[in-house]
């Protein structure tokens, strides 16, 4: 094909032009024929570097080479079918600007790390039963008020630059549910919540994180973070740090053996949230409250329920913090105390020091009457205990 005066040579393998077709790719030049995605099990391969989505496109089962940079324009809709393999050679990635469909399919490269699936105000998009693998970063969802990832698996994949994760959400509400993401020695975070963001992220599971986090909140962000499984990441469990405003619940996770070098199963830096119905063991510090954070396990009356046994620390309070995990006695007819579990840890079961207010009555320290070796405060703080 002559493009502008250049002899250009294009392969489409068992696949069909047309020009009413439903895709348009274009490389820097020229804008080439529409190609239809109709023939299914079609392998393409082109010397195109982008393609452009410009049209609504459904991609059949099959398995599909992307040269490059492959982008969803506003507007339209890129529904990829079950049976989809799509491979991204390094370096590139997928762009939704419009609304991407995708279920059942595979995301991957076969040529080395891509970059991963970015949405921009992708409204309406959804990720079903989809395998993303290889990939730097393999979702960015920014400025997207309505989006699902359901029953995923995010695995073989680095994210492993000092910002990324797994799943970053900027200025987001997404849906995100029954994922699981697996890491690898050098995989950072799974769940990164930051600049306003709120949604949910439940019943899912992140774990062996070599270096990184399991979910950080951060940047005034609110989301809900419920019945997750958080287990054998090198660092924190749960991090929300320099929050702001921003005031996330977490409800009814496990959150296992985080952290043990030092690190924490839920930690709060400068930072403010609601910490109930969790079980969180074996990591050096269970929860850890500090620099003027509050934590609150929820109201006297309440079910809260948080189990925090075989940590070297139990709760912590330093830095001028606020933790209420039990104070004063309930209402008549109300559940008796907040009865939070903490016990078997091995330093101390409570702690408070540098100016920290810790009050933890009617739970259960595993014996009575209460060891006093198992608590500790500071002349500068205060612990309440029952």
């Amino acid at each position: 094909i002559n493009i502008n005066g250049t002899d250009r040579i294009f392969y489409f393998q068992n696949w069909e032009a047309s020009p009413s077709g439903s895709a348009t790719f274009q490389n820097a030049n020229a804008t080439e024929t529409p190609v239809v995605f109709n023939n299914a099990g079609a392998t393409v391969s082109a010397n195109y570097s982008n393609s452009t989505v410009s049209m609504n496109t459904t991609i059949p089962a099959g398995t599909y080479n992307i040269a490059g940079n492959l982008t969803v324009l506003s507007g339209v809709t890129l529904t990829v079918n079950s049976g989809a393999i799509l491979n991204f050679p390094s370096g590139s990635g997928l762009i939704v600007n419009g609304k991407l469909v995708s279920s059942g399919a595979v995301l991957t490269s076969a040529s080395g790390n891509w970059k991963g699936i970015t949405f921009s105000h992708a409204e309406g998009s959804s990720i079903l039963n989809t395998t993303i693998s290889y990939a730097l970063s393999p979702i960015i969802i920014d400025n997207t008020t309505s989006i699902t990832v359901s029953n995923c698996t995010i695995n073989n994949s680095s994210f492993n630059d000092n910002e990324t994760a797994a799943i970053q959400v900027c200025h987001s509400t997404p849906t995100i549910e029954s994922v699981t993401i697996e890491g690898g020695g050098d995989s950072r975070n799974g769940v990164r919540f930051a600049d306003n963001s709120g949604g949910t992220l439940e019943s899912s599971t992140i774990e062996n994180l070599g270096a990184g986090n399991g979910v950080i909140i951060q940047g005034g962000s609110s989301p809900i973070i419920s019945n997750n499984t958080i287990q054998h990441n090198h660092y924190h469990g749960i991090i929300v740090n320099s929050n702001g405003t921003g005031n996330p619940t977490i409800t009814s996770n496990t959150v296992s053996y985080n952290g043990q070098n030092n690190y924490i199963g839920i930690y709060f830096a400068n930072s403010s949230g609601e910490v109930r119905l969790n079980d969180i063991d074996h990591s050096h510090y269970g929860i850890w409250g500090q620099y003027t954070s509050s934590i609150t396990s929820g109201d006297v009356g309440q079910e809260v329920h948080n189990s925090i046994t075989n940590n070297g620390f139990g709760i912590v309070a330093t830095e001028s913090s606020n933790l209420d995990f039990g104070l004063g006695v309930p209402a008549k007819n109300y559940y008796w105390g907040v009865c939070n579990s903490i016990y078997n840890n091995t330093t101390y079961d409570a702690y408070s020091m540098s100016g920290a207010h810790l009050y933890a009555e009617y739970n259960w320290w595993g014996q009575y009457p209460l060891n006093p070796s198992k608590f500790y405060v500071d002349g500068t703080s205060r612990l309440g205990t029952k």
